[in-house]
């Protein structure tokens, strides 16, 4: 289980919970947030993504970019700043301080 905050990602069962409310999540974006988050602090690649949670399907950047904005909803608090980061031309990187696995 990784946990963020008031969220929960139960990687076994596939599910996000804020504040034990489950929370609706397409597969792919979910299988990004978990692989971003498991790696939390350093940068990663849009081929590394590609790679890992993608499987290897070769895509264009909209599809991988489009998932880091729902996995960004995904985590929305109020008033705090997405802790998924862009790094323009490089990747992404999660820096979500208060990650941890229960």
């Amino acid at each position: 289980m990784l946990v963020h905050g008031p969220f929960e990602i139960d990687e076994e069962e596939l599910i996000v919970r804020r504040a034990g409310v489950a929370i609706p999540v397409q597969r792919r974006v979910l299988a990004t947030l978990i692989y971003l988050m498991r790696r939390a602090g350093r940068l990663v690649s849009r081929d590394e993504l590609i790679a890992g949670p993608w499987g290897g399907v070769a895509v264009s950047e909209a599809p991988i970019h489009r998932a880091i904005m729902l996995a960004r909803r995904v985590l929305q608090t109020d008033g705090a700043p997405s802790p998924i980061e862009t790094v323009r031309g490089s990747g992404f990187r999660f820096t979500g301080a208060e990650i941890g696995r229960s």
